[in-house]
């Protein structure tokens, strides 16, 4: 008798666990757990590009609006000096004025504008006024990893000269690479 009920035991024990092999309560848990990493490593990509593309798009919008005032030497007078727009300075140079143009704190504050002349220097129309904007942009998911690693947002606009920046029409402002904000290469 005793062996029979030790035999039943096991038979008992041998079902349970069959019946536990079957049951598949918390499987989506355990495969959740296992996704979720990958799905937010994803989404957090695809959200840092958002964010990256927004940053060059804004500097090469910058770029393309400070080669064409520089093209026909008219930009404001007065610029944004900081990201508060009540802000204003005396005159501006076209590299200020052309930063006063990025509406974010971290592109207005980081960014490099630069002016340059590839036809031999000269401001005189049918040259060539070349604007430079490099933007800063440190990506959050390699910077979890590999410290400090930052990108170079670089944008250009060309444009033909069409008024003399020292000509006598109206009030121009000379358009000089001595007001050039950091360096651009």
């Amino acid at each position: 008798m005793a062996k029979a009920r030790s035999h039943n035991r096991r038979r008992s024990l041998r079902l349970r666990l069959a019946d536990r092999a079957r049951d598949d309560r918390g499987v989506a848990l355990v495969e959740f757990a296992i996704i979720l990493p990958a799905f937010l490593l994803i989404l957090l990509g695809v959200m840092d590009f958002g964010k990256v593309f927004n940053y060059w798009q804004s500097a090469t919008q910058a770029a393309s609006t400070g080669a064409r005032a520089g093209a026909v030497d008219r930009w404001p007078t007065t610029c944004v000096t900081s990201v508060n727009p009540t802000v204003t300075s005396g005159s501006c140079t076209l590299q200020q004025w052309v930063r006063s143009q990025l509406k974010t704190k971290e592109l207005f504050n980081d960014a490099h504008v630069c002016v340059v002349f590839p036809d031999t220097g000269a401001t005189a129309p049918g040259n060539r006024i070349q604007l430079r904007v490099q933007v800063p942009y440190e990506i959050p998911l390699v910077n979890a990893f590999a410290k400090g690693a930052a990108v170079r947002l670089r944008s250009s606009a060309t444009m033909r000269i069409e008024v003399d920046s020292n000509g006598a029409i109206g009030t121009p402002v000379p358009i000089t690479t001595v007001g050039n904000i950091g360096t651009c290469t």
